[in-house]
Order: structure tokens, then sequence, then C-alpha cells
């Protein structure tokens, strides 16, 4: 499974983290604003900053999904090796 699919499975579970919806949320409204840490108005090192929430924000979505999907499932030989990868 994907990690852009495993992402989106666990978004559409009504008992999926308030918290993680507020991370996704928070992110974007980063990544929307004017007011950065690093003004934009410097190209490429205004971007920096706009990519490591990006990717910070993506890198603890996907992780937690994972975890969030994992736990949902009752563990199995099959279950750990696809939880591995």
């Amino acid at each position: 499974m994907s990690r852009w699919t495993r992402l989106i499975e666990a978004w559409r579970d009504p008992k999926y983290p308030v918290a993680m919806r507020w991370v996704a949320l928070l992110g974007a409204i980063y990544l929307i604003s004017p007011v950065d840490l690093v003004p934009d108005v410097m190209p490429f090192v205004g971007w920096i900053d706009d990519a490591i929430v990006l990717l910070g924000t993506l890198q603890t979505l996907f992780g937690h999904a994972k975890r969030f999907l994992a736990s949902r499932v009752p563990v199995t030989g099959a279950t750990r090796a696809i939880n591995r990868q």
C-alpha cells in the first residue's frame, strides 16, 4: 500500500485523531501564509522554510497514518511482513 493510499484511508476513518488533522491544517496554512520565518522574496532561500514545513508535515502524517492503520488490524505473520515495508 502506498504512503498516499494509507494516508487517505486513515484520514477517512472517523477515529483518526483530530490532532493529525490539525497538523495538516496548520502545515497548509503556513505554506499559504505570506508570513514566513524566511521571507519568500529571497529566491530559493525563502522557499527552504516552506520545503522544511511541507516535508515535516508529510513525514508526520505518513508515519502516523501507518501506525494508526497498523493498530486497527490484528497482527498476523502476513501483516507483520507488510508493516516492515
